[in-house]
């Protein structure tokens, strides 16, 4: 067993022992533990991603698999969904703006900056451009990919909003004429 994947289960493995312990101060040792587990596990996954052994192996040790890494992203995220009214799981199922802004950007950061990343590593490797270069290139697309993202998702909450205040206005506009008929039934009766 490669060391990064004993170090992930040593610290999913603590933040499950720490989870029977509904207290304050264990909850955030509990979360600290799980997003450590998930770092590397997603830093093995960029390693393999990136075809850089340092990011998923230490030293002359075995190396994570592909599929380990994985497969320990999907561990962590269960021992996170384990407590959803709390911490980070919290905000991501919450049905408010905010649990929305992030369900709506979580996916498009761990999807674009990772392949923005790939793009330039390939582009250094094939000679197209240097180190200077290469971070400038990430560090723009980085720039717009994330624009985008809020963007869009700014956007989207605007008609939500929007939406409700129709909702709103609609409603109010209703309730006059809902009471004035009800005055008329409790005439006639």
């Amino acid at each position: 067993m490669a060391l990064n994947t004993a170090l992930c289960f040593s610290l999913f493995d603590g933040a499950l022992f720490l989870n029977r312990n509904q207290t304050d101060s264990s909850f955030y040792l509990r979360e600290g533990l799980t997003l450590g587990g998930i770092l590397f596990a997603f830093m093995a996954l960029l390693g393999h991603l990136y075809q850089d052994k340092l990011l998923y192996g230490i030293g002359q040790y075995s190396a994570m698999a592909l599929h380990t890494s994985l497969t320990l992203l999907v561990v962590g995220t269960g021992i996170l969904l384990l407590q959803p009214k709390w911490g980070v799981m919290a905000i991501v199922m919450s049905e408010e703006a905010g649990g929305h802004l992030i369900r709506r950007l979580l996916p498009g950061v761990f999807l674009s900056l990772p392949a923005i990343g790939w793009i330039r590593l390939v582009g250094e490797r094939q000679g197209f451009y240097e180190g200077a270069l290469g971070v400038a290139i990430f560090a723009a697309l980085s720039t717009v990919a994330l624009f985008s993202l809020l963007w869009w998702t700014a956007r989207s909450l605007n008609f939500t909003a929007e939406a409700h205040c129709l909702a709103r206005q609609a409603r109010d506009e209703s309730e006059p004429r809902f009471r004035q008929l009800a005055e008329s039934i409790r005439e006639v009766f």
